[in-house]
């Protein structure tokens, strides 16, 4: 009896995945630090969006990591790297309440900014504030200034269904998704983002900015 003789097995060519998996990075306060000590710690590593959320960040730490990574990725022909600052409104930051209205107002980055440290010059500030980014944009290199996306949301409680009012709230909307990134993407009705109910899954409408079963 002739022993079994293993046939030659004939594997299907591998498709590359290169260039196939695309990396988000989305950082939401304090969160945007450790984006930012990623990057300064792995330059090579390529990414396709990144996302600060109300970042709290410094503005030098942003330059020095950020935009040298947009620097360093233009030219390496393995396409380029977004970047999305959303920000809240400048009056929703200085009119956030705490409990009972009993400290200050301000939001979280203003707390850091005025109180909890003492920066010497606007590098020092939080970047993910309105008023701190925009004059930090100047800066940028401006072969890669196209890359940079500024979204301010609309403040008040008519708007709030559809834009954070305050720094904790970037969380209860869908912030994996790019509509919620788009600066062209509207901030009211027509929107197809809006803020998740809580215990409700998130059905959306298409183009009515309505939750399934949600507020008419």
């Amino acid at each position: 009896m002739k022993p079994d003789i293993p046939k030659a097995h004939n594997e299907a060519p591998v498709a590359s995945c290169e260039n196939k998996l695309e990396i988000t990075l989305v950082g939401h306060s304090m969160g945007t630090i450790i984006i930012d000590r990623l990057l300064r710690y792995a330059p090579d590593l390529q990414v396709r969006n990144i996302v600060f959320m109300g970042a709290a960040t410094t503005v030098e730490d942003y330059r020095d990591t950020v935009d040298t990574y947009l620097d360093r990725h233009r030219g390496d022909g393995k396409g380029h790297t977004d970047m999305y600052h959303l920000v809240l409104h400048p009056l929703a930051e200085v009119t956030e309440q705490g409990v009972f209205d009993l400290a200050p107002r301000g939001s979280l980055l203003i707390w850091i900014d005025n109180y909890f440290t003492d920066p010497p010059t606007p590098l020092g500030r939080r970047v993910g504030r309105f008023l701190n980014v925009v004059p930090e944009l100047r800066f940028t290199n401006v072969e890669t200034r196209s890359n940079i996306h500024l979204k301010v949301f609309r403040v008040g409680e008519k708007y709030s269904y559809w834009n954070p009012q305050k720094h904790g709230d970037f969380g209860d909307f869908p912030f994996w998704d790019q509509h919620f990134w788009d600066p062209q993407e509207p901030t009211d009705e027509t929107s197809v983002i809006h803020r998740r109910e809580e215990g409700c899954p998130d059905q959306v409408t298409a183009g009515t900015g309505k939750q399934a079963g949600g507020p008419e």
